[in-house]
């Protein structure tokens, strides 16, 4: 969707800003079936509270089993220091099966690298807990 805007300049300023602004310049509508899957989206979010409390809930049932801060949102980071740490972290866990991110400098300052456990309504229980056992030894050692 595009946004609206009000310009008060000269004729010249309002030609620059329609050939330079890369807001209008990169602005494409996007496809009548984005469109029509972000209509049926918002049906789901209204019929179907549980499914969509259901990833906040995996993420709190993660951060329990494993004595961790309450989760505040579906995304829990574990930050685990060094770049190296983080990358090794998240091929062990790819290895077992499991796609958590590594975030590292420069997205995150220097040390502060971190593993991004993204949890999603489609995780069932069993997913979570097998987590929970992949990610423990990795907790333990921080």
């Amino acid at each position: 969707m595009r946004g609206c805007a009000y310009v008060c300049a000269s004729r010249a300023v309002i030609d620059l800003l329609k050939t330079r602004a890369r807001t209008v310049v990169y602005s494409t509508a996007p496809p009548a079936s984005c469109i029509a899957a972000a209509i049926a989206a918002l049906a789901v979010i209204e019929s179907e509270p549980d499914l969509i409390a259901a990833p906040l809930a995996n993420a709190r049932a993660f951060t329990d089993a494993l004595g961790l801060p309450e989760a505040q949102s579906p995304i829990v980071p574990g930050i685990v220091g060094e770049a190296h740490a983080a990358l090794a972290a998240s091929k062990a866990l790819e290895d077992q099966g499991f796609l958590v991110v590594a975030i590292r400098q420069p997205t995150v300052p220097a040390g502060t690298a971190r593993l991004r456990i993204a949890f999603s309504a489609g995780h069932s229980k069993t997913d979570v807990a097998r987590l929970v056992q992949a990610v423990r030894p990795i907790v333990a050692q921080l």
